[in-house]
């Protein structure tokens, strides 16, 4: 099988005795050929990770659209709850129940990020 990229560029660093023993154990632990495959993929990861991460603002918007789901997805299942409760006595403590959950009880209001 022919390879498509050869690889014919080399890249030397030095590491101690003990880095090497430890490149060696992930090395094995990872099942890569070598030290020097293992390096290769590192730092392959390494640059897609940081092509392909978004920029901290907008970790925060999906970090915001996340928690206003989840808060109204607490005021849907709260809601259920007194339909549910509701149901049970024929409507009676429907009233009641509705008056058990405020919106502090989820804690939508109040731990916003912001």
């Amino acid at each position: 099988m022919a390879v498509l990229r050869p690889r014919n560029r080399l890249v030397y660093f030095r590491v101690s005795e003990d880095e090497f023993q430890q490149f060696h154990q992930v090395c094995e632990a990872a099942r890569a050929r070598s030290v020097s495959d293992l390096a290769r993929y590192a730092v392959q990861r390494m640059i897609n990770d940081r092509n392909g991460s978004p920029n901290p603002e907008d970790m925060m918007e999906k970090l915001k659209a996340v928690e206003a789901g989840i808060c109204d997805l607490s005021m849907k299942l709260q809601e259920l709850t007194v339909l549910v409760k509701g149901a049970r006595v024929n409507g009676a403590a429907s009233v009641e129940a509705s008056t058990e959950f405020g919106d502090n009880e989820v804690g939508c209001r109040d731990s916003r990020i912001d």
